[in-house]
């Protein structure tokens, strides 16, 4: 059992690295071809072909069938059926399980060290479904608190004003419609189950940087006269000094293309 067990855990994270190997070659190109929207859907390519890896007959009706189905048919075939003797199978088992335990407190802490750093959190005076922080030289944010919610520096008012303001606003409110912030939480999770494959966690920053830019790609569609503007606020705007695992946020460690 823990041998069976063990081998689906490997092949799952074969086909998830040959997935996000895969998009990490081709979100640029399409995204350049074909928007940011389009590069931020190719993300769900490691996932299909971890499915594919796991399900013992993969549907072939989806338009990535061919990848899904070569990545998961090549894992299946990396890893044979017995693995490793039972108690060797069952120690890398528990190996496993407790790097994912480990890793998931790494996040939960993460999150609540963000947390409290904003100090207090509570409804904007004025503007209504937003939470107002007592961190200041900050920009907006999604943040599951514990659900999605928008929250804002308390030096929010002064900072930005009149369109800059909406134009902001706009961004943050994408991501909760798209449930972006839900598809992050997705994330962390198949980081926790996978902490020993370094692609999984290239290919997490790097989803989020597609996330940020279809988000930006998406209010610029509806709003395409105010691209300097947008622009110029995104500019002036101070990133995220830190990851937050459970929220939606430009990466820390980078300047905004």
């Amino acid at each position: 059992m823990s041998a069976a067990v063990l081998s689906a855990v490997i092949a799952a994270n074969l086909a998830l690295a040959g997935g996000v190997a895969a998009v990490m070659v081709l979100r640029g190109p399409i995204r350049r071809r074909m928007g940011a929207g389009s590069a931020y859907l190719l993300w769900l390519t490691p996932l299909l072909c971890a499915l594919a890896a796991l399900a013992p007959a993969p549907m072939a009706t989806t338009p990535l069938a061919p990848i899904v189905l070569t990545v998961g048919k090549a894992a299946r075939e990396v890893v044979p059926s017995a693995l490793v003797t039972p108690m060797a199978a069952s120690l890398a088992l528990l190996l496993w399980v407790a790097g994912a335990v480990v890793m998931a407190g790494v996040f939960a802490v993460r999150q609540a060290r963000f947390t409290r750093s904003l100090g207090p959190l509570a409804p904007h005076p004025r503007l209504s479904g937003l939470l107002q922080g007592r961190h200041v030289n900050a920009s907006p944010l999604v943040l599951a608190t514990p659900w999605p919610r928008i929250v804002v520096p308390a030096d929010f008012d002064a900072r930005f004003q009149g369109e800059a303001r909406d134009l902001v606003l706009a961004h943050e409110r994408v991501h909760l419609r798209r449930g972006d912030a839900l598809i992050n939480a997705l994330v962390v999770a198949i980081q926790c189950l996978a902490w020993f494959n370094p692609l999984v966690h290239l290919g997490a920053r790097s989803l989020r940087l597609d996330q940020e830019m279809a988000c930006d790609e998406a209010v610029l569609a509806r709003r395409p006269e105010a691209r300097r503007l947008y622009a110029e606020t995104l500019l002036g705007a101070l990133l995220v000094p830190r990851a937050v695992p459970f929220g939606c946020h430009w990466p820390a460690g980078g300047a905004h293309p």
